[in-house]
């Protein structure tokens, strides 16, 4: 819980190894979208809950065929609730929706905070100005991460949120799972090692799981709402999942000229390998857009990327900063902790743990738990009862990003791009890393050592004697996120006439 002891995790070398036979796997399968659908030869951000199902490659004492067994038990009871939902299944109707727009966004539906507005926290900003500007036209469709329990494609009046249906009609349900079938026959695995064959056993059983199934459903949605709409161009997130490849796809089939383009809206990782190359014509990008100008300089030097232009766009998440009302040089002391983790559970149970220890043994701070909108208190409590009884130092902010940010002086956090903004207001960045974990710190490109801790000895150091952000530091963060310009979106939308 402390964060100081070694965890199970992939090496570098793993890790590059993995990209390496996925990427030949991808290759050789090019034109088998079952196969495609699978975020597992992906990699699209190593964080330690994404590493598991690879190490169980590298596990030497695994019962390959209990787990293999186990798996497939698992597709044959999803494959009959998938069978049972389709016979509930009602196609959206398009009739109340603009046609012929510029742009069909691809968004995400995350569940409502306090019953109130939903606030789309990856293209709100962007569509706000589209709207006020009026320059183009979108439709805004939303994949629903809240539930997988869902029959249908609900349009919420209250809202206007169009939400993708999680299933499909009986007979493209059966097309889907015949596709996976015929993959299986055609598949071309890789057997040079035993890493190498491991993986091409682990894909096929994968051709039926799940992830994969929903990922084809997704693009059949996809292309049925891109022959509706007939809108000029497509645009999803980009943080390298296999459905954003196959959303591309999806839109592709359905107008050969669509042009396909991916935002990157969150920090780039350093072990974010699926952004940083394209796979095939198809499943590619025509267009990245980027947050900010430090993550467009990156993508826009990665050999894997140059058939793809990289274009900025900006950030909701941009704050303007005052230089001249900063005092870099102040002096200051540590009251208050901000601790932000990301919408995992996982992940809140490292951050929330490591923070309960330094609570009890630094009773003069106080310590401000912002909880992700996927996790609150009582599932936390659930998953582990040490969460049940918490210090007199511990808050549990219900307050916004910017009033918590006002109340602290450093931030705690792991994978969590809040970091970005926290620093831009001043706080201390201090990151946990777990011993023997592949990094997932927002600010890595950052060479600044001296920002990591392990244990809370290391939170003792830190706090005792707090270092003034530099700067460089702040000139960095900015650079992450830059103001929204949606005259990009404009330029892209003439293209096409």
């Amino acid at each position: 819980m402390t964060g100081s002891k070694r965890i199970n995790c992939l090496s570098e070398q793993q890790y590059i190894q993995l990209s390496e036979i996925c990427d030949k796997i991808i290759s050789n399968n090019l034109s088998e979208e079952s196969v495609i659908a699978q975020d597992f030869i992906h990699l699209p951000r190593m964080t330690p809950l994404a590493s598991k199902p690879y190490m169980e490659i590298y596990a030497s004492k695994v019962p390959y065929f209990f787990l293999h067994l186990m798996h497939i038990v698992r597709n044959v009871a999803f494959f009959f609730i998938e069978i049972l939902k389709s016979l509930f299944y009602q196609p959206t109707n398009f009739s109340g929706l603009d046609k012929r727009v510029d742009y069909l966004i691809i968004s995400h539906y995350l569940g409502y905070e306090n019953s109130q507005k939903y606030v789309d926290s990856y293209f709100g900003k962007i569509l706000e100005n589209i709207r006020y500007e009026n320059s183009v036209s979108a439709n805004v469709f939303y994949i629903d991460h809240n539930s997988y329990t869902g029959l249908f494609t609900k349009k919420r009046s209250q809202n206007d949120l169009a939400l993708l249906s999680n299933s499909i009609g009986l007979l493209h349900l059966l097309k889907i799972y015949w596709k996976s079938v015929v993959s299986l026959v055609r598949f071309s695995g890789l057997n040079s090692d035993p890493v190498a064959k491991r993986i091409s056993n682990k894909v096929r059983i994968g051709l039926f799981s799940p992830g994969t199934i929903r990922c084809l459903i997704l693009s059949h949605h996809i292309e049925r709402t891109v022959t509706g709409l007939v809108p000029k161009c497509l645009i999803t997130t980009y943080e390298g999942h296999s459905w954003e490849r196959l959303c591309f796809s999806g839109a592709r089939a359905a107008k050969r000229n669509i042009k396909c383009i991916a935002y990157q809206h969150a920090p780039v990782f350093k072990y974010q390998h699926a952004i940083k190359r394209n796979i095939g014509h198809k499943y590619d990008p025509d267009i990245i857009l980027t947050s900010g100008s430090l993550s467009k300089d990156y993508l826009s030097k990665c050999a894997g990327l140059k058939e793809s232009r990289v274009a900025l766009l900006g950030s909701g998440r941009w704050l303007p900063i005052n230089k001249n009302s900063y005092n870099y040089e102040q002096k200051f002391s540590i009251e208050t902790c901000l601790v932000a983790p990301e919408g995992t559970m996982s992940e809140c149970l490292i951050l929330f743990g490591f923070s309960l220890v330094c609570a009890k043994r630094f009773t003069n701070i106080r310590f401000l738990w912002r909880f992700p909108a996927q996790v609150n208190i009582r599932m936390l409590q659930r998953a582990n009862s040490a969460f049940r009884n918490l210090s007199d130092n511990i808050f549990i902010s219900n307050s916004d990003l910017k009033k918590d940010i006002e109340l602290s002086q450093c931030i705690l956090y792991r994978g969590s791009s809040v970091v970005i903004n926290a620093t831009l207001s001043g706080l201390l960045p201090i990151y946990l890393s777990q011993e023997g974990e592949l990094s997932i710190d927002p600010l890595f490109s950052y060479k600044e050592d001296n920002r990591c801790i392990i244990d809370s000895d290391d939170f003792k150091d830190k706090i005792m004697s707090p270092a003034v952000v530099s700067a460089d530091l702040i000139q960095h963060c900015q650079n992450m996120y830059t103001e929204v310009n949606v005259s990009v979106l404009e330029t892209y939308s003439n293209e096409i006439n």
